[in-house]
C-alpha cells in the first residue's frame, strides 16, 4: 500500500487486511476488480465496489465523475481513502490519477509522473490512459452533447441518440429534397477514431454523422433515410463498415452522402 497524498492511498488486493486499515486509519476503500475482495462492516470501514476488468475495452471514464466525487467528499472529511485494484498497478492507479488530474487540474503525464515516485511500476493499461487523455481534453466534466466523448461511447459500442442541437455548430445541414434540418458540424467526426484527440476536419467526400433521436428507427436497417420525407440520404454503418469513396472505411457511425443534404451557414435564413 502507498501513500499517495497524506488522504489517498493507492494498494493492490493485499493491502485490503484489517490491521492495515486500522493502523493507516483508512475510513473508506474503493475496489475496482472483476470480485469484491468481502470487507466486513465490522471492520468499521465504508466500502465502494465497481466491478470492472483490466482490459483497454472496459469503460472507465463513464466511471470517473462518481468515483472521483466519491473520493473528493471523503477528503473534505478529512478521511482516508483506499483505492485498489487486483495488484494496484492499473484500474486503481487509474482512479488515482484521474482524481488528481481534476484536483490538480494537471494533464496524464504531469500526474502519471507524480505517482510513479509514489508507486514505482504503476501503468493503466493502453484504453485506460486514452481515457484519461480524453478525461483532461473534457476538463473532466462529461458532456453528453461534446463529439469526442459522443464518438468515445460509440466506439465503445454504446450508442447514445442524442436530440439535434445547434450548439457549438457553425453549419447545418437540411435534407436535399425537403429541406428539413437534420444535424449539424457539431455532430460531424473523421473518419479515424482518436477521440482521445482533438478532433480534425470531417471528410467532404462523405460525412459521418453520430446517432441522433431521429436516426434510431433506422439502427437495424441498412440504408438511413430522412425522417420526414424519407428521402435516401446514406448507410448505417453500425454493424458492418461502409466504405467512403475517399477510400477509408467507416465503423461505426452514420453515413451521410453530402450531394443528398444541403449545407449552410448558421447565421443565414433557413
Amino acid at each position: 500500500m502507498s501513500e499517495i497524498t497524506p488522504l489517498i492511498y493507492l494498494g493492490g488486493l493485499d493491502s485490503v487486511e484489517q490491521n492495515f486499515l486500522s493502523k493507516y486509519q483508512v475510513k473508506h476503500v474503493l475496489t475496482l476488480d472483476s470480485e469484491s475482495p468481502g470487507i466486513p462492516e465490522i471492520w468499521g470501514v465504508r466500502h465502494k465496489f465497481i466491478q470492472i476488468t483490466d482490459e483497454e475495452d472496459s469503460l472507465l471514464l463513464p466511471l470517473l465523475p462518481e468515483l472521483t466525487n466519491w473520493i473528493i467528499s471523503n477528503i473534505n472529511l478529512q478521511q482516508r481513502t483506499l483505492v485498489h485494484c487486483r495488484h494496484g498497478v492499473s484500474r486503481s492507479a487509474s482512479i488515482v490519477i484521474a482524481l488528481l488530474m481534476r484536483t490538480l487540474e494537471k494533464d496524464l503525464n504531469a500526474v502519471l509522473e507524480m505517482v510513479e515516485k509514489k508507486r514505482p511500476g504503476v501503468q493503466p493499461n493502453p484504453g485506460f490512459r486514452k481515457q484519461l487523455e480524453l478525461w483532461y481534453l473534457l476538463r473532466y466534466n462529461l458532456n453528453p452533447g461534446n463529439r469526442n466523448y459522443r464518438l468515445f461511447l460509440l466506439t465503445h459500442n454504446v450508442v447514445e441518440y442524442i436530440q439535434v442541437s445547434r450548439s457549438d455548430s457553425e453549419f447545418g445541414y437540411k435534407c436535399g429534397k425537403c429541406r428539413e434540418v437534420l444535424f449539424y458540424s457539431n455532430d460531424l467526426v473523421p473518419h479515424d477514431d482518436n477521440w482521445w484527440k482533438m478532433l480534425s476536419e470531417p471528410c467532404s467526400l462523405g460525412l459521418v454523422v453520430l446517432p441522433l433521436v431521429w436516426m434510431k428507427s433506422s439502427e437495424n436497417e441498412p440504408r438511413l433515410n430522412c425522417f420526414k420525407c424519407r428521402n435516401k440520404l446514406g448507410c448505417v454503418g453500425l454493424r458492418s463498415p461502409i466504405s467512403c469513396p475517399c477510400s477509408a472505411r467507416i465503423y461505426p457511425g452514420f453515413f451521410v452522402n453530402p450531394s443528398r443534404v444541403d449545407k449552410y451557414k448558421l447565421n443565414q435564413a433557413l
